[in-house]
């Protein structure tokens, strides 16, 4: 499935699991224009994670982008006097994992391998409990990773 395809499957599954959630008063939504785009930015990226072990994912070329600017402006900062960040050092590591995925990760991960896995998937919804300490976006990032999978038809073994 192309990334347009996961995305409207990540939106779609995602909105059900929301409407789910509220409708059983397990979370309830707020309609705030930040938990919209907040929303909106989980479920993009949560839908197109699993192909970052795929060379020409456009999860890829994000994980690119942001870690050659984050190495770009960590390196800047250690090598003049202006204070952009707080620390260029976690700058600078965070840079170096972000990297290691699109450079190295298809080389290390088989396509549909680990990556495509619950247990990645729920290792990666942590990082958003430990962002936002939110019930409802920590549920939301693993619903939109694992709707990536089922659209992929991995969990159900249809391809």
């Amino acid at each position: 499935m192309n990334a347009k395809g996961h995305l409207l499957s990540g939106f779609a599954f995602s909105i059900f699991v929301i409407f789910l959630l509220d409708y059983l008063a397990f979370v309830k939504f707020s309609s705030s224009i930040e938990n919209i785009v907040l929303l909106v930015l989980i479920i993009s990226f949560y839908s197109l994670l699993p192909d970052i072990d795929h060379r020409s994912s456009k999860m890829t070329g994000y994980f690119l982008v942001i870690g050659f600017a984050a190495l770009s402006i960590s390196v800047f900062q250690l090598a003049t006097t202006l204070q952009l960040v707080n620390d260029p050092i976690k700058l600078l590591i965070f840079s170096t994992v972000i990297l290691f995925f699109p450079i190295l990760g298809p080389r290390v991960f088989h396509h549909r391998g680990i990556i495509h896995s619950l247990l990645i998937g729920a290792l990666a919804t942590f990082f958003i409990h430990l962002l936002f300490n939110n019930t409802l976006f920590t549920i939301i990032a693993f619903a939109s990773y694992y709707s990536h999978l089922l659209a992929d038809g991995y969990l159900l073994k249809l391809k």
